[in-house]
């Protein structure tokens, strides 16, 4: 017997101490009902749980985090500001992501607060169901000036675009999203072959997808029926896919 398992069992009636409960939850609540349990030892009982339930909340989050990451694709820069440099404004990363990140359990909770030397601070919880969240800052100054410096914005003009800019970049680097100049929303593009075609339609079979039960991941991929997927979307079908395959193999 181990040291922990010894406290423990120090815990528990004596009539009871032949067999140990694994569940520490269960060790938690029967040393509760012994008047004569020791208060310092159920404290540190409750801290090992406590302990214990935020590791395993911080395996969940970083699990989902990776399988989050694989679907997401590269967000096009829609588009162009003061100076003629492009950027993806907020609703086009939102749009592209959100459906992926909540998915996987996730939401992001924003705050922000302004110092007197005229910066403001953009604060973001990314919160998962699984019980862990992580907390993302970014501080910027008040965006007051137009293309040649000339101040060009009220207050409260200048702090809505401030904290637009901050939110969009603090999402983007949660994420690890990446910007592109490339446009090809518009094309169709080349369609996948034969042998991709039976990658993914075995994919589907292997995550209990086949036949009418596809259509949630057509609907995702935005297609018809898989011949219908581009050469360009091959990547993410299969990544979205694989996933999901890890995901039910965690069951």
């Amino acid at each position: 017997m181990n040291v922990m398992q010894s406290e423990v069992t120090e815990l528990v009636p004596v009539q009871e101490q032949a067999v140990v409960p694994v569940n520490l939850l269960s060790v938690i609540a029967q040393a509760a009902l012994n008047p004569n349990v020791d208060v310092e030892k159920m404290r540190a009982l409750l801290e090992l749980k406590e302990r214990i339930d935020e590791t395993d909340a911080k395996k969940l989050f970083h699990a989902a985090m990776i399988e989050a990451q694989e679907e997401m694709r590269p967000v096009v820069r829609n588009c162009k500001g003061d100076k003629g440099s492009k950027y993806a404004n907020l609703e086009a990363v939102d749009r592209a992501i959100r459906p992926i990140y909540t998915r996987h359990g996730f939401v992001l909770s924003f705050n922000s607060k302004a110092s007197e030397d005229g910066m403001i601070t953009m604060s973001c919880t990314c919160m998962h169901k699984g019980g862990y969240a992580k907390e993302y800052e970014l501080t910027g100054a008040l965006d007051s000036a137009g293309p040649k410096g000339e101040k060009n914005k009220t207050g409260i003009q200048a702090a809505g675009s401030t904290v637009s800019y901050l939110r969009r970049y603090l999402t983007v680097m949660i994420y690890n999203i990446v910007l592109t100049d490339e446009d090809d929303d518009g094309a169709q593009g080349e369609l996948i072959g034969e042998s991709q075609i039976n990658h993914i339609l075995d994919l589907l079979l292997a995550v209990g997808m086949e036949g009418a039960k596809a259509k949630p991941f057509l609907d995702f991929m935005g297609v018809k029926s898989v011949e219908d997927i581009s050469t360009r979307d091959y990547a993410k079908a299969v990544t979205s896919l694989q996933a999901k395959l890890r995901r039910e193999g965690s069951k």
